[in-house]
């Protein structure tokens, strides 16, 4: 487990534009065309960027929403909800 949590500039910035992109997706826009139907579907290259961030950095479903992270975090983001809905839209 870990006790000391920090977020650096790029963990923070990925992790607003992941919490972004949550909030506008939905189970339609998850389909192989994307949203417009048109062949490009941008929760693939936001996939793509979850996978590589959880490699280094763990899924969001293993988050233990101990809250150590909000009581750190400038923006008074509440990292463990959103954690809970990066893990149902990128982890499903």
């Amino acid at each position: 487990m870990v006790s000391n949590i920090t977020l650096t500039s790029p963990i923070r910035s990925n992790l607003l534009s992941l919490t972004n992109i949550a909030k506008q997706m939905d189970k339609t826009q998850l389909n192989n065309k994307g949203a417009n139907g048109r062949g490009n579907n941008p929760f693939k290259a936001y996939k793509g960027a979850y996978d590589k961030l959880a490699q280094t950095h763990g899924k969001a479903s293993s988050c233990i929403a101990c809250r150590l992270c909000e009581k750190n975090c400038p923006q008074h983001i509440e990292i463990s909800q959103w954690m809970k809905k990066l893990a149902k839209v990128f982890e499903a």
